[in-house]
């Protein structure tokens, strides 16, 4: 009895430690309410965590830096994936608060989604008083899904998109570079200037298409 007991407690003992070195930790599969076992496979620094199943392949990516250098707030970009490699969902934190989610079926499409994919400003009119002559560049932050293309327009704001004039106030494509995206103006004469920017987010799987707006509006005098 005794002998057992004391396998049993050395038994317990390895465990605690593997548990506790490995950081092992019991998650739940999305649409399926079973349970799986991962454990912290890499990490580096402050920056990323990877985790992965219980004999099996990557499980979960966490990349952790800050939204920008004004505000200094934390974020945390973590997405998930099946045992079949799939991605199960994509997950955007700043400080702490679910931001941004999209979650997939087991064959990578997406399912339901919900959130602001434009990061940064978070405001959907975002005011700011500039100087005359004087060059600016904003920056604009987003979400960067798996399976998933971003395309990104800005131009002149009109009142009604419906009877936008391209000849006259044209919309531009521009590209994103690190989930970033950085806007040079310079106003020499007083006055109000209002500018959109267009997020199309594409499901290249299932070709669904998400699209948000921000309008800056710039006060000089």
């Amino acid at each position: 009895m005794k002998k057992r007991l004391g396998i049993f407690l050395s038994i317990t003992m390895v465990l605690i430690y593997i548990i506790n070195v490995y950081d092992i930790s019991r998650i739940k599969i999305l649409n399926s309410g079973k349970y799986d076992y991962i454990y912290l496979a890499k990490k580096e620094g402050d920056s990323l965590e990877r985790y992965n199943y219980i004999f099996g392949s990557k499980e979960m990516e966490v990349y952790k830096s800050i939204l920008d250098n004004d505000s200094k707030l934390p974020t945390s970009e973590i997405t998930s994936y099946y045992r079949n490699g799939n991605v199960m969902s994509y997950r955007f934190y700043i400080d702490k608060c679910l931001t941004y989610y999209r979650h997939y079926n087991d064959e990578g499409v997406t399912i339901k989604y919900d959130g602001n994919g434009i990061l940064y400003p978070s405001d959907s009119i975002y005011e700011e008083n500039i100087s005359l002559n004087t060059y600016y560049t904003n920056n604009f932050k987003f979400v960067n899904p798996p399976n998933i293309e971003r395309i990104l327009f800005v131009g002149k704001y009109v009142d009604n998109e419906e009877e936008r004039d391209y000849d006259v106030s044209p919309l531009h494509e521009v590209s994103i570079e690190n989930s970033t995206f950085y806007y040079d103006i310079m106003y020499e004469n007083p006055g109000e200037y209002k500018d959109v920017l267009y997020l199309l987010i594409r499901d290249t799987v299932s070709n669904d298409i998400e699209d948000e707006k921000i309008v800056f509006k710039y006060i000089l005098e």
